[in-house]
Order: C-alpha cells, then sequence, then structure tokens
C-alpha cells in the first residue's frame, strides 16, 4: 500500500493519496457535490479464536484503519449491560462500523485483502445495509499449505 519516495520517506500509494484528497473535502467535481457517505459494518471472524484474541484484533484494525481516509471507525455499540456486570460501554465482539466516502472503498477493499493475507485464519465480513435490506462480502484469507495439501491426504 505504501511505496518510499525518492527521498526515502514512506509516502501512501497513489490510490490511498487521491481518495485521502476527496475524503477530506477536497472533491473537485463539475457540480461541487460531496458524495454522501456510506456506512458499513465490518466483523472480524478468525478461526480459532477465543473472545479476548477477537477483541484484541478487532482495536488493532480499527488503530490500522484510522490511517485510512475514512471519516470514522469505531467499535460497535453492544447495548445495555447485563445485571451484575461492571458498568463500562458494552461492544459487539469482533465488530467495527465505518463512515465513509463511496471513492474510499476501492482502497479500503486492499487494504482489507492485504490485512487478511498476513496471517492464516482471519476473515471477514463487511455488511452495508439500507433500509430492510444488506449485502455482505466475505474476505477470506489464503489457504494454508496444510490447508492445501489435507484433502490429498484423505
Amino acid at each position: 500500500m505504501a511505496r518510499s519516495g525518492a527521498n526515502g520517506i514512506t509516502e501512501p500509494a497513489p490510490s490511498v493519496a487521491r481518495a485521502k484528497g476527496i475524503a477530506r473535502g477536497r472533491y473537485n467535481a463539475a457540480s461541487n457535490a460531496v458524495p454522501e457517505n456510506i456506512q458499513l459494518t465490518l466483523f472480524v471472524k478468525p478461526s480459532d479464536a477465543d473472545p479476548e484474541e477477537v477483541d484484541l484484533l478487532t482495536r488493532r484494525l480499527r488503530s490500522e484503519l484510522q490511517d485510512l481516509p475514512i471519516d470514522s471507525v469505531s467499535l460497535v455499540s453492544g447495548g445495555e449491560v447485563p445485571a451484575g456486570a461492571k458498568a463500562g460501554d458494552p461492544v459487539t465482539l469482533g465488530a467495527l462500523t465505518l463512515s465513509l466516502a463511496p471513492i474510499v472503498v476501492p482502497p479500503l477493499l486492499e487494504f482489507l485483502k492485504g490485512w487478511i493475507s498476513r496471517k492464516e485464519g482471519r476473515r471477514l465480513v463487511i455488511r452495508k445495509r439500507v433500509g430492510d435490506a444488506s449485502t455482505e462480502i466475505e474476505i477470506n484469507a489464503p489457504l494454508s499449505e496444510s490447508e492445501l495439501s489435507a484433502p490429498s491426504r484423505r
């Protein structure tokens, strides 16, 4: 995603840099209209992870997403605190909500594909809801060598 410039400083990839300009309100279309933001929900679903690992992975992803031209990224609120539980802000485990300009979706998807490929077993579900209808995209990590050879061993 990033590249080193002539001066040795790491710069964002061109598509991310262009998206940052548009997302930050520097959109100069003939109509001078800035496209309306879209809301997405990301669900982090790693294989074989306990709740603590899912929470840590989700928070790390949130931190990395803040470097992209996304207007907001936050943990999804989980609603009411159960009776007898310590007070705090409950969250839905493994869920993030994002608000971003439509032009930022392609760089976001490229980033997420790269993020998933960094470790085996990572899986994300991206959900966009409009009214009662929702669309989901699932992105999976590539299969490991052992997973690829497993069917041939049976």
